[in-house]
Protein backbone atom coordinates (compact mmCIF):
# COMPACT_ATOMS: atom_id res chain seq x y z
CA UNK A 1 0.00 0.00 0.00
CA UNK A 2 1.38 3.21 -0.83
CA UNK A 3 0.36 7.07 0.41
CA UNK A 4 0.40 8.71 -3.02
CA UNK A 5 -0.89 8.35 -6.07
CA UNK A 6 1.68 6.51 -9.25
CA UNK A 7 1.86 7.35 -12.72
CA UNK A 8 0.52 3.85 -13.47
CA UNK A 9 -2.85 3.68 -15.38
CA UNK A 10 -5.32 1.40 -17.21
CA UNK A 11 -6.63 -2.41 -15.89
CA UNK A 12 -3.02 -2.70 -14.52
CA UNK A 13 -1.40 -4.11 -12.10
CA UNK A 14 -3.98 -6.94 -12.14
CA UNK A 15 -4.00 -10.02 -9.75
CA UNK A 16 -6.32 -13.17 -10.29
CA UNK A 17 -8.58 -13.19 -6.53
CA UNK A 18 -8.47 -17.41 -5.49
CA UNK A 19 -9.30 -19.37 -2.55
CA UNK A 20 -5.68 -18.34 -1.01
CA UNK A 21 -5.10 -15.40 0.17
CA UNK A 22 -3.42 -12.11 -1.07
CA UNK A 23 -2.00 -9.83 1.24
CA UNK A 24 -0.63 -5.82 1.58
CA UNK A 25 0.86 -4.05 3.91
CA UNK A 26 0.97 -0.10 4.92
CA UNK A 27 4.59 1.13 6.12
CA UNK A 28 5.14 0.72 9.60
CA UNK A 29 2.94 3.30 11.54
CA UNK A 30 3.35 5.11 15.10
CA UNK A 31 0.25 7.31 16.28
CA UNK A 32 -3.58 6.63 16.38
CA UNK A 33 -6.01 6.67 13.47
CA UNK A 34 -9.46 7.75 14.67
CA UNK A 35 -12.31 5.65 14.46
CA UNK A 36 -15.61 5.45 12.93
CA UNK A 37 -15.89 4.13 9.02
CA UNK A 38 -13.19 2.75 7.59
CA UNK A 39 -13.76 1.70 4.02
CA UNK A 40 -12.17 -0.54 1.09
CA UNK A 41 -13.11 0.12 -2.57
CA UNK A 42 -11.74 -3.26 -4.55
CA UNK A 43 -11.65 -2.73 -8.30
CA UNK A 44 -12.33 -6.60 -10.05
CA UNK A 45 -13.89 -7.23 -13.22
CA UNK A 46 -17.03 -8.64 -13.31
CA UNK A 47 -16.62 -12.23 -13.71
CA UNK A 48 -19.99 -13.37 -15.25
CA UNK A 49 -21.70 -15.34 -12.08
CA UNK A 50 -21.26 -15.21 -8.76
CA UNK A 51 -17.47 -14.27 -6.75
CA UNK A 52 -17.70 -13.88 -3.15
CA UNK A 53 -14.63 -11.81 -1.97
CA UNK A 54 -13.52 -11.60 1.74
CA UNK A 55 -11.29 -8.73 2.85
CA UNK A 56 -9.97 -8.24 6.16
CA UNK A 57 -8.54 -5.58 8.00
CA UNK A 58 -5.39 -6.38 10.44
CA UNK A 59 -3.17 -4.48 13.07
CA UNK A 60 0.31 -6.23 12.81
CA UNK A 61 3.53 -5.85 13.94
CA UNK A 62 6.34 -4.62 11.57
CA UNK A 63 7.31 -8.22 10.31
CA UNK A 64 3.75 -8.91 9.98
CA UNK A 65 3.17 -11.20 13.48
CA UNK A 66 0.71 -10.60 16.22
CA UNK A 67 -2.40 -9.72 13.94
CA UNK A 68 -5.35 -8.05 15.11
CA UNK A 69 -8.48 -8.64 13.39
CA UNK A 70 -9.81 -4.58 12.71
CA UNK A 71 -12.91 -5.73 10.46
CA UNK A 72 -14.05 -8.51 7.94
CA UNK A 73 -16.52 -8.51 5.53
CA UNK A 74 -17.72 -10.62 2.22
CA UNK A 75 -19.06 -9.42 -0.55
CA UNK A 76 -20.41 -10.71 -4.22
CA UNK A 77 -18.31 -8.45 -6.59
CA UNK A 78 -20.09 -9.84 -9.58
CA UNK A 79 -23.27 -8.39 -8.18
CA UNK A 80 -22.11 -5.15 -7.38
CA UNK A 81 -21.69 -3.96 -11.41
CA UNK A 82 -20.94 -4.65 -14.88
CA UNK A 83 -17.27 -4.57 -17.04
CA UNK A 84 -14.36 -3.25 -14.77
CA UNK A 85 -15.71 -2.03 -11.41
CA UNK A 86 -15.77 -1.10 -7.52
CA UNK A 87 -17.04 -2.82 -5.31
CA UNK A 88 -17.46 -0.75 -1.35
CA UNK A 89 -16.36 -2.90 1.72
CA UNK A 90 -17.26 -0.65 4.98
CA UNK A 91 -16.13 -1.39 8.67
CA UNK A 92 -16.97 0.23 11.96
CA UNK A 93 -13.92 0.17 13.66
CA UNK A 94 -12.85 1.64 17.07
CA UNK A 95 -9.48 4.15 17.08
CA UNK A 96 -6.06 2.19 16.35
CA UNK A 97 -3.41 3.29 17.93
CA UNK A 98 0.06 1.86 16.67
CA UNK A 99 3.89 2.29 17.42
CA UNK A 100 6.03 0.90 14.94
CA UNK A 101 3.13 -1.51 13.29
CA UNK A 102 1.16 -2.15 10.02
CA UNK A 103 -2.33 -2.03 8.75
CA UNK A 104 -2.37 -5.41 6.96
CA UNK A 105 -5.25 -5.88 4.29
CA UNK A 106 -5.77 -9.74 3.25
CA UNK A 107 -7.69 -10.62 0.21
CA UNK A 108 -9.15 -13.94 -0.87
CA UNK A 109 -12.25 -15.79 -2.39
CA UNK A 110 -14.82 -17.56 -0.61
CA UNK A 111 -16.59 -19.30 -3.06
CA UNK A 112 -17.51 -18.43 -6.68
CA UNK A 113 -15.63 -18.12 -9.86
CA UNK A 114 -12.07 -15.98 -9.73
CA UNK A 115 -12.14 -12.43 -9.84
CA UNK A 116 -9.64 -10.49 -11.59
CA UNK A 117 -8.62 -7.15 -9.76
CA UNK A 118 -6.94 -4.05 -10.57
CA UNK A 119 -4.91 -1.50 -8.08
CA UNK A 120 -3.28 1.13 -9.59
CA UNK A 121 -3.31 4.14 -7.70
CA UNK A 122 -5.03 6.56 -10.34
CA UNK A 123 -8.19 5.27 -12.46
CA UNK A 124 -8.43 1.93 -10.61
CA UNK A 125 -7.84 2.79 -7.32
CA UNK A 126 -8.33 -0.24 -5.07
CA UNK A 127 -7.76 1.60 -1.94
CA UNK A 128 -8.13 1.79 2.06
CA UNK A 129 -9.73 4.89 3.22
CA UNK A 130 -9.88 5.88 7.14
CA UNK A 131 -11.74 8.52 8.98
Amino acid sequence: MQTEDSGVTGWQPIKTITGTPSYWYTPELSGTYSGGTWTFTLWTNSPGTSSNVRVELYKVNGDGSGATLLGSKVMDVNASGTGNHETVYTYDVGDVSLTNQRIMVKIAKDSGVDPIMSFNTNDFPTRLVTP
